[in-house]
């Protein structure tokens, strides 16, 4: 029985040798064109007379050739050819009339080296048809194909429905087929995109090929891709096509370049989990946004992208959106292998603003290039307990970060996320809305004094600033923006150390704090009594960019050397000259010894180097915060004050006077062991005006005095008490009491009595203090002046030193 079958081929291969016959096309190339059926058409060779009457081509057996421009009316049904092949750079098109049904060529050959159907380099072939018809050219069982030139499918008229130009290969698995493509596969409107469904095992788009998706929604064929070959998007208006993945679920390159789209928010429905093996480009979408991953169905939880080349979003009109995911369980990651380059009008993340918990997350293993337009999420989801919007750095390398300065959103949930130990360096300031270190990889994000990172998100809460450490920290300058008093860390570090510094700000004024760590001596290391000494390991240089004061705290990782068990620790401060205490109204470390504890600075305008500096605890001075007196009743007055936490107090002694320069003692009052808050009943008011004064003794017996304030008492007027300090370096602060309400205008003048410097304040009763800067002022005598409702109210004379 095998020898009978194996004869059986043997003359059917025979047979099919003897019969072949190839047919070249002689017919018109424009105008109407020709009719297949036509022998006037054909000619048996190269530009050779016409065959006989009644000869065309259509059988299994037989090859065409198209090897000049053809023009062709395919007006029959149904159409068996062994072969087509254009060639010699000639463009074949192949039309279908009204009159026709459905006509199908059907192709046979199954040699590899004589396909069903080749175009050569150069060459063309066209196939399209006139009404809601289709036109399909199949490959029959085992067919093969070669494409090196282009095989471009169009519609000639419109074509309502489903129905159009296409080609087939067989939807059966385990055959020999194979049609591979080198040069363009093109499809225009009112066509019919292929979607065999074994393609990936028939289909093979090589290296340097295109599928060319000219034409509005439509989809690409399953097929296997190279990584250099194309999937080129153009046509879409209304509708994106959808990417068919098949098992294989990878593709070459992906471009999407459509000046036609007429739709907001046009969501694309690509296949998932989708590998681009090339790089995935969005050149224009005629700022329209484009949605990369719509919310779909809602059992899908996760969306998965990668992209192994570069992902560009460029065009002066491209505007593109990772996600449109609003329901809970959608998660989003599309991981970049190489560059991100992102320029054009938009691009977000995401754009749903019901997003709960659902992170949205672009991971980049390369380098990020922000060149135009917005970066970030215009959701305006907000979620304390959850990173929405999170832009990850996932290389093994060092990644280079550019931006046109912001990668954040408006209610700056956006997150950037170190995951490369390698780390990352910015090459422009960046803003972003928070800063992540939560990751196996972690890694250092090195920043300069030109290409700051400023964290911009206002909020306490630990997403702000994640999981800082000694592997994943900022390595250079870093901003953060405050909106309240409570405690923001800096995540700085050198090196292998991370040492934050925490800024307290003194008011819930939008402020903006810059810090630097640095692990190693200061240049400096002088210092000023009652320091001692100062760390030789380590300072942090620190600055207000904008807003108002605050206290600084920093937190020892080892003890200070030189300090000793008597001896306290405080923030000191670098004068430009010397080390000295910064430490009034903060906190101290005890004893000097310790290795861990955190001290905080008092609170001032923070500009210049800090670090911690130790002295004989009992030596470091009492601290006044602050020194009032009120009338309480006819005949009595409370003085109160408040010293720092730090302060070595043994006594206050309450001083009194009538007229402001000669003061007796009104009373004594013991200091308490840790302390601040004291007061003192005066029940001896005099009828006018008191002034008081505070006499402080700490307990190595050294003196220090208050400023002055004032009571009045069935008195009406408004009283300069004092001024500290009157030998000025930068500035002063002037205690007012008034016993009534309005604008004060104070003038410095100098000793010309010109006026050099003004500034109006607002006054209440009692007594207040206001803060003169007069660090602009040459050096040399001044005074100042009050002046409130028309009326010279006091001037008190200093030094500008």
């Amino acid at each position: 029985m095998k020898k009978i079958y194996a004869v059986l081929v043997v003359c059917f291969t025979l047979t099919l040798s003897v019969s072949a016959q190839t047919y070249f096309w002689i017919g018109p190339s424009g105008g109407a064109g020709g009719n297949w059926n036509d022998n006037a058409n054909w000619s048996l060779s190269s530009g050779g007379p016409a065959v006989g009457a009644g000869v065309f081509p259509n059988n299994a057996v037989h090859n065409v050739i198209f090897d000049q421009n053809a023009l062709v009316n395919v007006n029959i049904e149904n159409i068996d050819l062994l072969s087509i092949t254009v060639t010699n750079s000639r463009t074949a098109k192949l039309f279908v009339g009204g009159a026709m049904t459905g006509p199908t060529i059907n192709l046979f050959s199954t040699l590899l080296a004589s396909p069903a159907l080749k175009i050569n380099t150069g060459s063309r072939l066209e196939d399209s048809c006139d009404t809601n018809i289709p036109f399909t050219i199949a490959f029959n069982n085992n067919a093969k194909g070669l494409v090196d030139g282009t095989w471009y499918f169009a519609g000639r008229n419109t074509v309502i429905g489903s129905n159009g130009a296409t080609f087939t290969v067989p939807g059966i698995t385990a055959l020999t087929n194979r049609v591979d493509v080198n040069g363009t596969i093109q499809f225009r409107n009112n066509t019919v995109c292929p979607n065999p469904i074994t393609g990936q095992d028939y289909l093979f788009f090589n290296s340097g090929s295109t599928f060319w998706l000219d034409r509005n929604q439509g989809n690409s064929p399953r097929a296997t891709w190279d990584a250099n070959s194309t999937i080129l998007i153009t046509g879409v208006t209304t509708l994106c096509p959808s990417i068919n993945v098949g098992t294989v679920k990878e593709i070459g390159n992906l471009v999407f370049n459509c000046p036609g789209v007429s739709v907001a928010n046009i969501g694309w429905s690509i296949g998932f989990p989708l590998t681009v093996k090339g790089n995935f480009q969005v050149l224009n979408t005629n700022n329209r946004t484009v949605i990369l991953a719509s919310n779909g169905s809602a059992f899908v939880n996760i969306f998965d992208y990668t992209v192994n080349g570069n992902f560009e979003v460029s065009g002066t009109n491209t505007r593109v959106a990772i996600a449109n995911a609003s329901n809970s369980s959608k998660v989003v990651n599309f991981q970049v292998n190489g560059d991100l380059n992102i320029g054009g009008s938009s691009f977000d993340l995401q754009i749903s603003n019901n997003v709960v918990a659902n992170p949205t997350t672009l991971k980049v293993k390369g380098n990020i290039n922000h060149t135009a337009g917005t970066f970030g999420s215009s959701s305006n989801s907000v979620n304390t307990t959850t990173d929405l919007f999170v832009v990850e750095l996932n290389g093994t390398s060092n990644q280079n970060i550019s931006s046109t300065g912001t990668i954040n959103n408006a209610n700056d949930e956006l997150t950037l996320l170190l995951n490369n130990p390698a780390g990352a360096t910015l090459t422009t300031p960046i803003t972003v809305g928070k800063l992540s270190f939560n990751s196996a990889g972690k890694g250092k994000l090195t920043t300069t004094t030109a290409n700051v990172l400023t964290i911009n998100n206002t909020g306490v809460h630990s997403l702000v600033v994640n999981s800082p450490s000694p592997t994943g920290f900022v390595n250079g300058p870093v901003r953060r923006r405050t909106a309240s008093t409570s405690d923001y860390t800096m995540p700085t570090g050198k090196g292998s150390i991370y040492d934050p510094v925490i800024m307290r700000p003194s008011a819930a004024t939008t402020s903006i704090y810059q810090a630097e760590y640095f692990g190693v001596a200061f240049s400096d290391l002088t210092t000023i009594s009652p320091i001692n000494g100062v760390t030789n390991q380590e300072y942090w240089q620190v600055s207000t960019a904008s807003g108002t004061d605050a206290a600084i705290i920093i937190t020892l990782r080892a003890a200070v050397p030189g300090a000793i068990a008597t001896d306290g620790i405080v923030v000191a401060r670098y004068n430009g000259a010397d080390w000295v205490d910064f430490s009034s109204g903060g906190t101290i470390i005890q004893p000097g010894n310790s290795t861990v504890g955190a001290a905080r600075s008092t609170i001032a305008t923070i500009n210049g180097f800090y670090t911690f500096g130790y002295g004989i605890a009992g030596a470091l001075p009492i601290r006044l915060l602050n020194f009032d007196a009120r009338k309480i009743s006819s005949g009595s007055a409370q003085v109160s004050w408040l010293i720092s936490t730090n302060s070595n107090a043994e006594q206050f002694e309450v001083l009194k006077s009538a007229d402001g320069r000669n003061f007796t003692a009104a009373g004594l009052v013991l200091a308490i062991d840790r302390q601040v808050n004291y007061s003192f009943t005066d029940n001896n008011l005099f009828t006018g005006t008191s002034y008081y004064r505070l006499k402080m003794v700490d307990k190595d017996g050294k003196i220090s005095y208050s400023q002055i304030v004032a009571v009045m008492n069935g008195a009406k007027g408004i009283l300069l008490t004092s001024m500290i300090p009157t030998i000025v370096s930068s500035s002063a602060t002037l205690t007012i009491s008034s016993s009534e309400k309005g604008t004060m205008q104070l003038m410095v003048t100098d000793m010309y009595g010109r006026i050099v410097k003004q500034q109006l304040v607002s006054i209440g009763t009692g007594n207040q203090q206001v803060v003169l800067n007069l660090q602009s002022l040459a050096s040399g005598a001044y005074q100042v002046t009050a002046v409130m409702n028309n009326s010279q109210v006091g001037t008190i004379r200093f030094l500008r030193q």
